[in-house]
């Protein structure tokens, strides 16, 4: 784990945060509202306002997670503010040096993805993040890059508003201690004219309906990109309104009467290529046949932009769910229905009729049996129970055939609280045949190959009888009439003797072979202990070569201890025995941890193969050499792959004749 440099700016920084006085604060509508809204639009569990002093990263709002705060030192936020760019994205913080072993990837919440906006003030000093994160791989469009933007600017602009009122509150409540009534409210005005961010106004509208601004505040400038001058009728030549919201305006201030007790319009106009929206509310006097509009002026832009951002998700979302080819559903704590796509229920008005009832009601309705509602029931309870994904098959008997439906329950809770459930069905009656064929298909597989294991044993069995008659009288025939035979038949007689004892080596050897299976116990076994053993058991043929046998720091893992110790032992003999005459024997054994097994390579420096025979050494009885210049039976290696196949791993080799050869082996960590 990386820990992050502190900021260039750092006391800066620290003192501005500090200015916010928001640490320990309690939750507020405003900042939740903007992590559920990121949640939604980025597709992720988890949104959060990240906020970061010296030694803490605390979460103004934490959508989607029950943590308040977390050590710095842990924190993705912290890299996010100490870069050149705005937004940090970690697409997988699983293999990034910086947070692979982070406590906050290896356990709860268990990071994978992480997206960040830092939040800064005018002067570009960050103090904190508007951050979602997943559980999962997962990817961020450039769309949703700069609505996540937008809320992280709305972020700033409620805290620095939520500050401008402690400091409005925290400044009236001193002045109203020394001042007297009518000083305090000047000042309250002053300072509420210059700091919030709605533009107090006075608008003149005369019966000749020209109208004038006679007052705006000087919050305007800040608000709006645009000057507005006082007392001129010509003001409006100022605004490039949108044609439709000009009129309109227009209409609805000359539609004003005596009766007319206050006045609301929304609009926009362009300012920077930019469209910028506002709102107008205001009393209305009517005095001397003027109309005088006293209100507030507000820029809504960022909030119509994700109205409209929403909207347009909403209808994308809307058209996707119903063309997906399965069943979507929305549910209510209740097991009522909120939302059900077109291929649930394609019907449209039974599909309307069904949205606040429950699977109970539709089956009254069509006048079937209730049982599988309340199989559905049952499941949807569980999942808000466990607050954990529910996954079944619905098998349905209709018109004399089955038919497989896949089910799932996804519960959506925030913060604890259960908001709706999430319903997903797709037919899988297909799949579902073709399993029961593929099961029915691997047992009889599984039925072959225990009869072919049967037959393998009984034949090497029963075959060890005769070849045991023979070889006895072979002997007979040795001890009686050996000298009684001329040159050819003590050769016969040889001959024989030999054939019968390989043919005996091989019904072993074969015996061996169909006893390799899962029956053993596994065990943790330490392979550096175990290798020990072995070299015991080889010291014989160890001295005979003069061989060197060495292993590096080797793990203990869980196997078959029996079979395992055979695998080493075939390996480091054929090492030992297939080396040139003049060669010293060396075999080298070691082991890597990858992320799903173990890979093991055993290397030599002997006669090496040819790369046109690996695929087949490790076939039974095959043999490269003849018995004049390597004894053997051509089992051992058809030995280790089955062993290794039984450890759910793989075997090859790597070689070059002459220099050498490596055979790797895996052997997987979910035995």
């Amino acid at each position: 784990m990386t820990k992050a440099l502190l900021h260039q700016d750092e006391e800066k920084r620290l003192k501005l945060l500090k200015s916010f006085c928001i640490f320990d604060s309690n939750p507020e509508k405003d900042f939740d509202n903007i992590t559920a809204i990121a949640s939604q639009i980025c597709d992720t569990p988890i949104a959060l306002i990240s906020l970061l002093d010296e030694n803490r990263q605390w979460f103004k709002s934490h959508h989607g997670l029950n943590v308040s705060e977390t050590p710095k030192d842990y924190s993705f936020c912290d890299h996010a503010i100490n870069q050149s760019e705005e937004f940090l994205i970690v697409e997988d913080a699983r293999n990034d040096e910086r947070f692979y072993d982070n406590p906050l990837v290896t356990g709860e919440p268990y990071i994978v993805f992480y997206a960040g906006v830092v939040l800064k003030n005018e002067q570009n000093l960050p103090f904190g993040t508007l951050c979602v994160i997943d559980q999962k791989l997962h990817t961020i469009s450039k769309e949703q890059i700069k609505l996540l933007k937008a809320l992280a600017n709305q972020v700033v602009y409620l805290m620095e508003n939520r500050r401008n009122k402690i400091l409005l509150d925290s400044t009236l409540k001193k002045l109203k201690e020394k001042t007297k009534q009518s000083r305090i409210k000047e000042i309250e005005l002053k300072l509420i004219h210059q700091n919030i961010p709605i533009t107090l106004f006075q608008l003149i509208l005369n019966k000749n309906k020209t109208n004038y601004f006679s007052y705006i505040s000087n919050s305007f400038k800040k608000t709006f990109p645009i000057e507005l001058p006082l007392n001129d009728i010509n003001w409006i030549k100022s605004i490039h309104f949108y044609p439709d919201d000009y009129e309109l305006l227009l209409n609805k201030l000359n539609k004003l009467d005596a009766k007319s007790e206050d006045f609301n319009f929304i609009g926009r106009f362009l300012a920077n290529n930019e469209i910028i929206w506002f709102e107008i509310n205001s009393n209305v006097i009517f005095k001397n046949s003027n109309f005088i509009l006293d209100g507030t002026i507000k820029n809504i832009t960022t909030t119509k932009n994700l109205e409209d951002d929403l909207r347009k998700k909403t209808i994308f979302n809307d058209l996707v769910l119903n063309n997906i080819p399965a069943d979507i559903a929305l549910f209510d704590k209740d097991h009522n229905y909120l939302f059900i796509n077109q291929n649930g229920i394609k019907n449209d008005e039974i599909r309307k009729w069904l949205i606040g009832k429950n699977d109970f009601d539709y089956c009254d309705f069509k006048g079937i049996d209730a049982t599988l509602a309340q199989v559905r029931r049952n499941y949807f309870n569980e999942a808000i129970r466990t607050k954990k994904q529910v996954d079944w098959i619905d098998e349905i008997n209709k018109e004399g055939s089955k038919t497989y439906i896949f089910r799932r329950f996804y519960p959506f809770f925030i913060e604890g609280i259960f908001v709706y459930m999430i319903g997903y069905g797709i037919d899988v009656t297909e799949l579902k045949q073709t399993q029961n064929d593929l099961d029915f298909k691997n047992q009889i597989l599984i039925n072959k190959n225990n009869e072919l294991e049967r037959f393998a044993y009984v034949a090497s069995h029963d075959l060890q009888e005769p070849l045991l008659s023979i070889l006895g009288y072979s002997n007979l025939l040795e001890d009686d009439y050996y000298e009684k035979l001329d040159n050819d038949g003590k050769i016969y007689l040889n001959f024989i003797k030999k054939s019968v004892t390989r043919m005996r080596n091989l019904i072993t050897a074969l015996m061996e072979y169909s006893r390799i299976e899962k029956k053993e116990i596994l065990s943790l076994v330490d392979f550096n202990h175990l290798l020990t053993d072995v070299k015991e058991d080889l010291s014989n043929k160890i001295n005979e070569y003069n061989a060197h046998v060495a292993w590096e720091n080797l793990p203990a893992l869980n196997c078959y201890p029996t079979f395992i110790r055979i695998l080493l032992q075939n390996l480091i003999s054929n090492a030992i025995k297939f080396t040139s005459k003049n060669t010293i024997p060396k075999v080298t054994i070691s082991c890597i941890e990858r992320e799903s097994d173990w890979l093991f390579q055993v290397q030599d420096n002997g006669v090496g193969i040819d790369s046109k025979n690996f695929g087949e050494i490790f076939l039974i009885f095959k043999r490269l050499h003849n018995d004049n210049d390597y004894a053997g039976n051509g089992i051992g290696l058809a030995h280790c792959k089955k062993i290794i196949e039984i450890h759910d791993g793989n075997i090859w080799v790597e070689s070059t004749p002459e220099i050498g050869s490596t055979f790797y082996f895996t052997i997987s960590k979910y035995i």
